[in-house]
C-alpha cells in the first residue's frame, strides 16, 4: 500500500469515486474499485487500485420536528378566570362577564323596554349568557337572558392572534442539501473520510426559508406576523454542530475536494451518520397596541455514508 503523502494517487482516485456518486452506484456494502494511474516520489509510474470501503447504507428514515417561545411587549393580555382555571375570554357565546360567571352577548331578540327582563333599567342591554361546563367550555343547555351593563368591547389577546397568523404560514423545515447526495435522495450515495460535504437548504421558499407575511383578524381586530430563518443548526452525527446560513448549493468545484464556501463538513471514520438541520425561525408580530417576538424552530433528518478510500500498488511501470 502507497503511503498518503503519494497526494497525486489520492486526489486522483478519489476524484474518480465522487464523480461516481453522481451516477447510479454499485450496491452499498460492496466494495467499489477503480484503476488509476499513479505517480510516487521518485517519478515513477506505477499501477494503483483505488478500493473505497462501503460501511452500507444508513437508513432512509427521514422527518422534522419542531418547537417554540415568546416574548412580547406592550402589556400583557387580559387573563379569564372561573374558580382559579383559565378560561377563553371571547367565544362564539359572547365576552366571558366575570360577576355572571358566563359568556355574554346582546340577544338577537331585544325584549320590549316595558318587559320585566328590563327589571326597571333604561341603560344597558339584555344579554344572553352562558355558562361553562365541568371542562371550562360553553355549555349551550346552560343559557339564560338578563340585564346587564354595556362594556367596552374587550379586545383579544394579541398573541393568539399571532399564533393563528403563524399556523397561516405553514412554516417547515429545510429540504437537506448534501453533496454527496445523502441516502435519503440516492442510496448507494457515499462521501469520503476527509473529504468536503457540502451542506445547504434545498430550494428555499418562502415557508421554509422566509420571510413570509400573514394577518389573523377575529371581532375587528388585526395581528400581523413576519417570520424569517435567521440561521441553521447542523448536527452532523460525529459530535459536530455547524452554524451556517442558507449555504451554497454544490458545484463543479465540490467534486475535487474544494470546501464550500458557506458550508461543510468533513468526517474522519467512515460509518453511517444521520445529520439534522433545525432551522431557526425568528417570527416578529404587532397588533392590539402590542408588539412581540416568537422564536420557532424545525428540525428536518437525513442519512450520509461515509466510506473509506484506499489506494494500493498493484505494479511498477
Amino acid at each position: 500500500m502507497l503511503k498518503l503523502s503519494i497526494r497525486q494517487a489520492v486526489v486522483a482516485a478519489a476524484a474518480l469515486v465522487l464523480l461516481a456518486v453522481l451516477v447510479p452506484l454499485t450496491p452499498a456494502h460492496a466494495d467499489t474499485d477503480v484503476d488509476v494511474n499513479c505517480k510516487n516520489k521518485n517519478n515513477y509510474w506505477v499501477s494503483c487500485r483505488a478500493a473505497v470501503e462501503v460501511p452500507g447504507n444508513a437508513g432512509s428514515a427521514g422527518g422534522s420536528t419542531g418547537s417554540s417561545s415568546s416574548s412580547s411587549s406592550g402589556g400583557g393580555p387580559r387573563e379569564c378566570t372561573h374558580q382559579g382555571v383559565v378560561v377563553p375570554c371571547h367565544t362564539a357565546y359572547g365576552t366571558w362577564r366575570t360577576n355572571q360567571a358566563a359568556w355574554c352577548r346582546v340577544t338577537s331578540n331585544t325584549p320590549n323596554p316595558a318587559d320585566p327582563a328590563w327589571a326597571g333599567h333604561t341603560t344597558g342591554s339584555i344579554y344572553q349568557c352562558t355558562r361553562p361546563n365541568r371542562t371550562a367550555i360553553p355549555d349551550p343547555n346552560f343559557t339564560y337572558q338578563t340585564w346587564l351593563p354595556d362594556e367596552p368591547n374587550q379586545p383579544p389577546d394579541p398573541q393568539q392572534l399571532a399564533r393563528r397568523a403563524i399556523t397561516q404560514m405553514n412554516l417547515h423545515a429545510i429540504d437537506i442539501g448534501t453533496f454527496p447526495p445523502t441516502t435519503n435522495t440516492n442510496p448507494d450515495a457515499y462521501g469520503l473520510v476527509g473529504w468536503h460535504i457540502w451542506l445547504w437548504a434545498n430550494n428555499p421558499t418562502p415557508n421554509t426559508w422566509g420571510p413570509i407575511t400573514r394577518t389573523a383578524t377575529l371581532d375587528g381586530y388585526s395581528v400581523t406576523a413576519t417570520a424569517t430563518v435567521t440561521e441553521i443548526t447542523w448536527d452532523m452525527g460525529d459530535g459536530t454542530t455547524l452554524t451556517c446560513n442558507q449555504g451554497t448549493p454544490a458545484n463543479n468545484t465540490a467534486q475535487y475536494n474544494n470546501p464550500s464556501p458557506t458550508c461543510s463538513h468533513r468526517y474522519q471514520q467512515q460509518g453511517k451518520y444521520q445529520i439534522s438541520a433545525t432551522s431557526h425561525w425568528q417570527i416578529t408580530w404587532h397588533g392590539i397596541g402590542q408588539n412581540g417576538t416568537i422564536n420557532h424552530q424545525l428540525t428536518q433528518h437525513a442519512n450520509l455514508t461515509i466510506a473509506e478510500l484506499q489506494v494500493l500498488v498493484t505494479s511498477y511501470g
